[in-house]
């Protein structure tokens, strides 16, 4: 791994490597996932930024050689939920914020002057016509990512990860792409959330 001022840097990865990163990974917490997401906030805490960014260069180079770490400790389950979150931002599913952004703004258009109820289906099927614009392996690789909220979700009594907190912290995972700034992050995840 390249190390510059004591700081691990990334091995840039291309999508190929990525979703066989994300399989193992999503795997991984799927067979292990009492012990994952037990954890008061997990997917909220990134852990050690070095070690995240050694294990995401180890596993988006050889995925099925990585050895993922037990998971005993809290440390562990937290390192390994930050680095699926990663993975799955640098995939970019869904393509640029930008055009999101203007999907998102077609839809709270369509929303004016609409009753609570039927705000809540336009909402569903414009999000099902958004999901109906990915590929095969794009919709494949969303069901993994909700698969894994899913059992995150189902242990909210210990983890405190509820539907709302998971929006708060996997939607702009997975809409914000890996190129935009922190600060652009912080500015656009309000818009992503609502």
């Amino acid at each position: 791994a390249n190390v510059a001022n004591g700081r691990v840097e990334k091995v840039a990865a291309d999508i190929s490597q990525l979703r066989a990163a994300a399989r193992q990974i999503a795997s991984y917490l799927k067979d292990n996932h009492k012990k994952a997401f037990a954890h008061e906030g997990i997917l909220r805490l990134s852990g050690n930024q070095n070690d995240r960014i050694r294990l995401y260069n180890e596993i988006t180079q050889s995925p099925e050689k990585t050895q993922l770490p037990a998971l005993d400790k809290s440390i562990d389950a937290v390192l390994v939920a930050a680095l699926f979150k990663e993975v799955y931002r640098d995939m970019n599913l869904f393509g640029s914020t930008e055009e999101l952004k203007m999907a998102f703004e077609q839809i709270a258009e369509g929303l004016q002057g609409l009753d609570k109820e039927k705000q809540k289906q336009e909402i569903i099927t414009s999000l099902q016509a958004l999901i109906d614009k990915l590929g095969p392996e794009e919709k494949e690789d969303l069901r993994a990512y909700l698969e894994i909220l899913v059992l995150v979700q189902q242990q909210e009594s210990t983890n405190l990860m509820g539907f709302k907190n998971l929006a708060i912290v996997a939607g702009p995972n997975l809409m914000i792409d890996k190129e935009t700034s922190l600060e652009e992050q912080v500015q656009k995840t309000p818009m992503i959330n609502n």
